[in-house]
């Protein structure tokens, strides 16, 4: 979907994802390594319930362009389902500021 980043589902049900920064930043030597060595382990999440403003001020904050998306009841367990993605450039793109 264009977005630079791939989820990537442990064993035991946790998320996490795997960017284009996460490549750049690991390709030395980046066949011999695993995914979970080189993917971000704790990515950044936002309700369902949350507005598209929340999410940029999220996004500006922490210095990055995606957030997952978790429903709002499932926003404060350790185990979350993906529900969607929000990207900065979408967001923009539609005129939010």
């Amino acid at each position: 979907k264009k977005l630079g980043l791939v989820c990537c589902k442990e064993k035991n049900g946790k998320i996490n994802i795997l960017t284009d920064g996460d490549l750049r930043r690991h390709s030395n030597n980046l066949y011999k390594k695993t995914i979970l060595k080189v993917c971000s382990k704790n990515p950044a999440w936002i309700s369902n319930n949350a507005t598209a403003l929340t999410a940029i001020a999220i996004m500006n904050s922490l210095k990055i362009t995606s957030l997952l998306v978790a429903r709002n009841q499932d926003i404060n367990k350790k185990i979350k389902n993906v529900i969607g993605i929000i990207h900065l450039h979408h967001c923009l793109s539609r005129g939010i500021k």
